[in-house]
């Protein structure tokens, strides 16, 4: 007896696809700082709102909205999981990526274009202002832990394996003088016990904060 095998027909037909228990919206938002257009998925949970919303931010690279690590759709996976909960969540095709252009950024750029996306996100009504935050993940995490030091900061962040940054990095990345003298006088004050508040700030006036890195 000899055995054959044929391959199965291949269907024509289109893949179905799930019905999602929450609506999807393709938006596009600018960084007029670097004069560039981010697309992006915003995924709205069913009702009117106001909704807790995120920003997704992915790691240092060529990434689209998917987040895709290893063929792992890490962002998809993470926005979804957060959508069927009752946060809406905004995924954007890094610079490079998608219908994104550019090339591939610097933290500190990447920074300037989470605070668009938060800007994009402040002129929806179905955003709660006071719930609206950053997650970001490797250096993406950075970026989220440095947007929460510039003006107009999101009310929190969440920061999922970043990278190990130095303080002095982020003290330098944090264009709020007074953000940084307190930032300073707190490191003082917990490496000197007997230091209190005052003696921080008269210490600061003779060693002011280091300087910004350029283009910050």
């Amino acid at each position: 007896m000899t055995l054959t095998y044929s391959a199965p027909p291949i269907s024509a037909a289109p893949k179905a696809r799930l019905t999602l228990p929450y609506r999807e919206e393709e938006v596009q938002y600018v960084n007029l700082k670097a004069e560039m257009r981010f697309g992006c998925l915003l995924s709205m949970p069913p009702g009117e709102g106001p909704f807790p919303t995120v920003v997704l931010v992915p790691d240092q690279g060529v990434y689209d909205r998917e987040g895709a690590v290893d063929n792992h759709p890490l962002l998809f996976i993470l926005g979804d999981y957060l959508t069927r909960r009752g946060i809406a969540v905004l995924r954007f095709d890094a610079r490079g990526a998608s219908v994104t252009g550019g090339q591939l950024t610097t933290v500190a750029e990447t920074v300037t274009d989470v605070q668009a996306a938060l800007s994009y996100l402040r002129t929806r009504p179905e955003v709660d202002l006071n719930r609206l935050g950053v997650i970001g993940h490797g250096l993406g995490g950075n970026a989220a832990l440095l947007t929460a030091a510039q003006a107009l900061p999101p009310a929190f962040v969440v920061a999922l394996a970043k990278r190990e940054q130095a303080m002095v990095d982020v003290i330098q990345q944090t264009p709020n003088p007074g953000q940084t003298r307190a930032i300073v006088a707190s490191m003082l004050r917990q490496s000197n016990a007997d230091m209190d508040s005052l003696a921080a700030r008269a210490h600061l006036a003779h060693h002011p904060p280091l300087p910004r890195l350029p283009g910050l």
